[in-house]
């Protein structure tokens, strides 16, 4: 029996992949989550075979969270789901420790072979599709392998954001920290009073051994709990609408900080 993690944010799909993925005899999914912290801690609990991850998850996405699921749960092959053939992905998703990729489009027969493959085979399951895409991408030279535009691949540290340290609600805090906004935007978000959220924060400084806002900020972007993307989009929407207040000048010390890590 191959044992398997789902995770996935979009309920219908991860329904449907439960209920077609059980009907296989030899197949037993034990657990379904929605986000990067549900697969760290659901990996961690069940060791599983297998775990499908789709790459846009929350908090942290699927291709960020496999090397920390790996080192969690060294024996569990990780299979990726992927919309379209991104370069960042096609390139370097090996690098990750990912054994699986396939198109979210792709037919159930084919996420079964996949997950045989990975499983018996202890080989690599690239779908068709996928191996068209690389091979007509590389003819058309328009995929050049750069490690500077490979996503980063660090695992995540056991500590000291780990599943069993910190909770679902404090990581989505560190990631809105990550991303540079206030608590009253974070309290807005969350629907928390303003207190609410400096009462996790303590929280979390408490349990991670942090001493301040800011290290919070660069650990979680060092960590993958806050993109880049999401970063430079809320540095553009602070621009345009803040004056330069003193929580604003605050938003670009933690940019400043951060540009000295790239």
């Amino acid at each position: 029996m191959i044992r398997i993690v789902i995770v996935e944010s979009q309920e219908l799909m991860r329904l449907g992949l439960t209920g077609v993925l059980s009907a296989q005899e030899d197949f037993q999914v034990v657990g379904t989550g929605v986000d990067g912290y549900d697969a760290l801690k659901l990996c961690e609990d069940f060791q599983p075979d297998v775990a499908i991850l789709n790459l846009d998850i929350p908090l942290i996405s699927g291709i960020k969270v496999t090397p920390s699921i790996k080192l969690r749960s060294p024996a569990t092959s990780i299979i990726l789901l992927i919309k379209k053939a991104q370069e960042d992905i096609l390139s370097g998703f090996l690098e990750c420790g990912a054994s699986g990729i396939v198109f979210e489009s792709s037919v159930y027969e084919e996420i079964y072979a996949a997950i045989r493959q990975v499983v018996k085979a202890e080989s690599y399951y690239l779908s068709s599709d996928i191996t068209s895409a690389l091979v007509r991408r590389f003819t058309q030279g328009d995929l050049e392998y750069d490690k500077k535009k490979v996503v980063r691949t660090e695992p995540v540290p056991m500590e000291p954001f780990s599943p069993m340290l910190v909770n679902k609600t404090e990581m989505q805090i560190a990631s809105f920290i990550g991303q540079g906004l206030s608590n009253r935007e974070i309290a807005n978000l969350l629907e928390f009073k303003e207190g609410t959220v400096r009462n996790y924060i303590s929280f979390i400084l408490q349990k991670t051994g942090l001493k301040h806002r800011t290290q919070i900020a660069i650990y979680a972007f060092n960590n993958g709990f806050a993109d880049r993307g999401e970063i430079e989009k809320r540095s553009v929407k602070h621009t345009k609408r803040l004056p330069a207040k003193p929580a604003y000048r605050k938003h670009h010390a933690i940019q400043n900080e951060l540009a000295t890590l790239r």
